[in-house]
């Protein structure tokens, strides 16, 4: 017996419907936008044929509609209906682009599966991810980051499985960040191991909001305006402690044009003495 559809995926199938046309939109089980989500969805969350993704857009068409489509939807389809039927479609596909990368991530986790990888190996992602080409995005999720799972495998392995700032261990917390921002970058640059730190949540996430960045020398230099978005303790131990200090030794060195394209468009510094962003 077929698993009960979760939310994230009634979420990723209702923004579909969306993309599709809604009410008025034209799809079947052979449609090339439903077997693509079907494949997504079997690769990432669990497995779904083509026939159940257009059963489940009849689901929406209905909820939509209260005539046409299919009726048996289910309380999750109906939750994910009034919980979205309000959003915008930026809204939605936001929401759906947190789903895909979250997917993402889970499977980014398996690295055993990679066996020995070698960091100056651009073959690497092509054998990984046999039938994307690298930093390829599928617009039927949403743009989902379909390599961001090599790209976190080569970026945490380049820094011995460690974060950078802190030296903490742990595959399943570390995240590979990216210095020039996925969508502002190349083809090349989205999987370049260059392109990456290995960090902690926390730094990752303040590191991605431009709470503070790299010197030339790889010395860390915070914002002045992080002490207004953490506690004193926070600042002091989890910042401040490790402003001025060099990040961890990597075995190919980040490039200095994604530093530098982090200091000039990414971080944020509202106080007048802040660095020069060169």
């Amino acid at each position: 017996m077929a698993k009960n559809y979760t939310l994230d995926e009634c979420i990723l199938v209702l923004d579909l419907y969306r993309r599709l046309g809604g009410s008025n939109g034209r799809y079947n089980q052979n449609s090339e936008s439903v077997r693509q989500m079907s494949e997504f969805i079997s690769q990432y969350i669990t497995k779904r044929n083509p026939k159940s993704i257009s059963n489940k857009l009849d689901n929406f068409r209905y909820e939509d509609t209260g005539v046409h489509g299919l009726s048996n939807g289910g309380h999750m389809t109906a939750f994910a209906w009034n919980m979205c039927k309000n959003m915008t479609d930026e809204q939605l596909k936001s929401l759906a682009n947190e789903i895909c990368d979250r997917a993402s991530y889970r499977r980014s986790e398996e690295f055993d599966d990679f066996g020995e990888i070698n960091l100056d190996d651009e073959t690497f992602i092509e054998s990984a991810m046999e039938k994307s080409k690298p930093g390829y995005e599928r617009e039927y999720v949403g743009w989902a980051r379909v390599n961001q799972n090599v790209f976190r495998v080569r970026v945490v392995t380049n820094f011995n499985e460690q974060c950078c700032i802190t030296g903490i261990g742990g595959k399943c917390i570390l995240r590979a960040s990216h210095i020039r921002p996925w969508k502002k970058c190349n083809e090349h640059d989205k999987t370049s191991v260059r392109n990456g730190l290995c960090l902690n949540p926390l730094h990752d996430s303040a590191f991605d909001k431009g709470l503070f960045t790299l010197d030339d020398d790889y010395r860390i230099i915070l914002s002045s305006d992080l002490e207004e978005v953490v506690n004193n303790r926070t600042f002091e131990t989890v910042f401040h402690h490790y402003e001025g200090k060099r990040i961890a030794e990597s075995k190919i060195p980040v490039g200095q044009e994604y530093l530098r394209y982090h200091r000039r468009y990414i971080f944020q510094d509202s106080s007048p003495k802040g660095v020069i962003k060169v």
